[in-house]
């Protein structure tokens, strides 16, 4: 099971995987406007500071 942690917006990297809206989503490119999150079905742009990104056991953003 995977854990998950509080990362500001302009910390998080093409890859990881994010929390929002109860789903997982890979982060796809983080600009000025948002960061962009895809999953398999939707692509959305997400404004907020803060997000909830998935870390493995030792504590380290989950990419994929």
């Amino acid at each position: 099971m995977l854990n998950t942690t509080f990362m500001f917006r302009n910390n998080v990297k093409p890859g990881m995987l994010v929390k929002h809206d109860g789903k997982a989503w890979r982060a796809s490119a983080n600009v000025a406007k948002g960061l962009y999150l895809d999953s398999p079905a939707v692509k959305t742009r997400v404004t907020a500071e803060v997000l909830e990104v998935f870390v493995d056991a030792k504590g380290r953003p989950v990419t994929h």
